[in-house]
């Protein structure tokens, strides 16, 4: 006869199972609404000082396994120069610097050299207090409490700074290239009505001429509270007239408020993609907009990988996002297609783009290669742009766009 500790009942040696008839009978601890996640998180803590205690990684012969559980930085032995030196083995044991077998040995060495790792439980905590942190966006305090240390009372005098930011949700258009998606026309429509109704400014429905589905969903009027609808394409072709181009006629034509247009903002996809000069793109960059000012409707320019083109060819880069604003484009909106871009290279490109172009004209659409599609969009949103381009649920093609859900959260 056994107690199992985990379902609360007796089990014979011949496996029939005996119901514990009085549930007041079980010890009063694993009555706690927290008993298993906080035994779960003991197991793991368990787990996790067995492995760093018993587990001998040293004598592994890959000198950089030795790294594993060594956070202090130590000069390599004289005879690592080969390697990368990044992982270049800890300086080992004395007596092995100058040995023929250098690395391995002193890669063998360097449990002499390890240091004191602390783990830090917070499962009670955690389960206890589950309540959002407050987090206050970097703002000029007012004049009143500049010099006090008041915290909270400097917190609520931010609102007297926040400026007007704008939502753009692309699922229906970027979220729509994930695997697997396919939105119907039916889809589209209770999308938009949905995404209006949360408060989003600009709702992207998806690229007219493209696709049948596209064509249809623009074909009519749509009333919308909040939001404003917009259509996806390209700029006009090179050789090319607005009037002659039939994919910018297809947009034109579409029943929306607003279009967004992709510009190539990188040299190089000037010439290997559209096979024309930087001088004819720009200009016809500055006649799209022309024709969607003109038709009445909100232009809006993606910069397509316009960070990437910034590096190589700065110059070039911020004429396409000045361009689009002087054409009259209400958003020139810097793209991080690639997603290859990190936070801080975010923030200074956007900067330098905001010393030519005002921020209140600027947007960012990030994508989440690197897992920093929120983090560039919140640096962005700091250095100075004022439009926010995302998805639900961070949906779009390989690992996605920027999550237009816990990007608002934290910049609204």
């Amino acid at each position: 006869m056994a107690f199992n500790l985990l379902q609360g009942e007796e089990t014979s040696c011949e496996g029939a199972v005996m119901t514990n008839p009085d549930p007041d009978a079980r010890p009063p601890f694993r009555k706690h609404p927290y008993y298993y996640p906080i035994l779960k998180g003991v197991v793991l803590v368990c787990a996790a000082l067995f492995a760093a205690r018993f587990l001998d990684i040293s004598d592994s012969h890959d000198p950089r396994a030795a790294l594993l559980f060594d956070t202090t930085p130590k000069r390599p032995c004289s005879r690592a120069g080969a390697m990368p030196r990044c992982f270049a083995p800890p300086r080992g044991a004395p007596g092995h610097e100058q040995t023929k077998d250098a690395v391995a040995q002193a890669a063998r060495c360097t449990r002499m050299t390890r240091e004191r790792l602390y783990l830090f439980g917070t499962t009670w905590r955690s389960v206890r207090a589950r309540a959002p942190c407050l987090q206050v966006l970097p703002a000029a305090r007012c004049a009143e409490h500049e010099q006090t240390r008041d915290v909270a009372q400097a917190a609520r005098c931010t609102r007297m700074t926040k400026e007007r930011l704008y939502l753009f949700d692309t699922t229906l258009r970027d979220g729509a290239q994930t695997t697997g998606v396919d939105f119907s026309l039916e889809d589209k429509r209770l999308i938009i009505k949905m995404l209006d109704e949360l408060g989003l400014d600009y709702v992207e429905g998806g690229y007219p001429g493209a696709n049948v589905t596209d064509t249809e969903l623009f074909a009519t009027e749509h009333t919308l509270n909040n939001a404003t609808l917009t259509a996806f394409g390209m700029t006009k072709r090179a050789g090319r007239s607005v009037s002659n181009d039939p994919g910018l006629q297809a947009i034109l034509q579409a029943r929306c408020g607003a279009i967004c247009l992709v510009a190539k903002a990188w040299d190089y996809h000037v010439d290997l993609a559209l096979g024309t000069t930087i001088e004819e793109h720009i200009q016809g960059l500055a006649d799209s907009v022309a024709a969607v000012v003109k038709s009445g409707r909100e232009a809006i320019i993606d910069c397509e990988h316009f960070f990437d083109g910034w590096k190589a060819n700065r110059n070039y880069a911020l004429n396409v996002a000045r361009c689009a604003h002087d054409a009259g484009a209400r958003w020139a909106v810097l793209c991080d297609t690639n997603g290859g871009t990190l936070p801080h290279e975010v923030g200074e490109i956007v900067a330098d783009v905001a010393r030519q172009v005002p921020g209140s004209h600027l947007g960012i659409h990030t994508h989440n290669d690197t897992e920093n599609a929120v983090a560039n969009t919140l640096a962005a949103v700091r250095a100075g742009a004022r439009q926010i381009q995302g998805t639900l649920n961070g949906l779009g093609e390989r690992c996605g766009n920027a999550n237009l859900t816990s990007s608002s959260r934290r910049c609204c």
